[in-house]
C-alpha cells in the first residue's frame, strides 16, 4: 500500500449501482477444476438460490432480534469481541513514512471500535464485511450484503441489496473484507453463533412465561375473606347459599358473584 493511495486526487472510485461488475476468471488465483454442485443446478436450472447472489444461512433478522432483547446472549457475543480488539494493534514494516501514515489513518477511523464492531457482526449474523474506500475501512450491514460466486467458488462481486435491482449496489472482490465465522461445507457465508441456541432461547422464554402465569396464579390469594362471627361460624354450605327476595332486586349482585367465584382464586377462613 503506498502513500500515494492516501491522496484525495488519487482515490479510486469504487462500487457499481445497477450492473454486475466485470471479473477475471481465476485471478489471481485458480479455483480448479472442482465445481459447487448447488451453484451449477441452480445457475442451470434457475433454482431457488440462482440470480444475482447466494442466499443467507438462516435469517440475519431473527439472530439480531435475539442479540437485542437477551442480556445473556449479548453479554457472550460481545465478550471474546471486546478482548479480541481491546489490546490494539501492531504495524510491521521498515518504512517509517508507511507506519506513520497507516497509524494516523488508523487513529482517524477509530479501528479498535471498527475491528470490535467486525468481529461482532461475524458472530452474530455468521459474516461480516468492511468495504474499503482506498483510504478509509467502512462497516457494512451483514443483513442485506450478498455473494455472487461462480461455479468453481471464485467470487465475482459483492451484492449490497437496496431496494430495485437498478438501485443495489456491487463490489468487486478487492472492495471488500469479509469475514466468516465458523465457514461450513462449500457455503458463501459463515455460521451465526446464535444460530444453535435459538430453540434454547425459545424454551427459556417459555419458561419465563409459564412461571410468571404460575406465580401469578398460584403463588399468592388474591382475594382473603373472613366468613362469620365467632359465635355465629359459616361453612362452605353455608357460603354457597345466597338468599335474596327477588330478580330484580339482587340481580346485579348474584350476576357480580358467579363471575367473581369464576375468575378467582377465593381464599377463605373460618373463625
Amino acid at each position: 500500500m503506498a502513500l500515494q493511495d492516501y491522496w484525495p486526487f488519487n482515490r479510486r472510485t469504487f462500487a457499481s449501482v445497477g450492473s454486475n461488475p466485470s471479473y477475471k476468471k481465476d485471478e489471481p488465483r485458480s479455483y480448479g477444476e472442482g465445481v459447487i454442485r448447488r451453484l451449477r443446478l441452480t445457475n442451470r436450472y434457475g433454482g431457488i438460490g440462482g440470480g444475482d447472489f447466494e442466499k443467507h444461512i438462516g435469517d440475519p433478522k431473527t439472530y439480531m432480534n435475539v442479540y437485542l432483547s437477551d442480556p445473556l446472549v449479548r453479554t457472550l457475543v460481545d465478550l471474546p469481541c471486546l478482548y479480541a480488539s481491546k489490546d490494539g494493534w501492531d504495524i510491521v514494516t521498515d518504512d517509517e513514512t508507511l507506519r506513520e501514515s497507516i497509524t494516523e489513518m488508523f487513529d482517524e477511523i477509530n479501528i479498535d471500535q471498527l475491528i470490535y464492531g467486525w468481529l461482532r457482526n461475524a458472530r452474530i449474523f455468521g459474516t461480516s464485511y468492511l468495504e474499503w474506500t482506498g483510504d478509509n475501512l467502512v462497516l457494512r450491514s451483514s443483513q442485506n450484503m450478498y455473494i455472487q460466486r461462480d461455479e468453481n467458488g471464485q467470487i465475482k462481486y459483492y451484492y449490497q441489496r437496496i431496494g430495485s435491482p437498478d438501485e443495489d449496489i456491487r463490489f468487486e472482490e478487492d472492495e471488500m473484507v469479509h469475514l466468516l465465522n465458523n465457514t461450513f461445507d462449500d457455503y458463501a457465508y459463515g455460521l451465526s453463533d446464535i444460530h444453535p441456541i435459538l430453540y434454547l432461547v425459545d424454551l427459556k422464554d417459555y419458561a419465563e412465561r409459564d412461571v410468571g402465569t404460575a406465580l401469578n396464579k398460584y403463588a399468592v390469594s388474591r382475594f382473603d375473606i373472613s366468613a362469620g362471627l365467632p359465635d355465629m361460624p359459616y361453612g362452605p354450605d353455608k357460603i354457597n347459599e345466597r338468599s335474596y327476595k327477588g330478580p330484580k332486586e339482587h340481580s346485579n349482585m348474584v350476576n357480580i358473584w358467579m363471575i367473581l367465584r369464576k375468575r378467582f382464586i377465593w381464599h377463605l377462613k373460618y373463625p
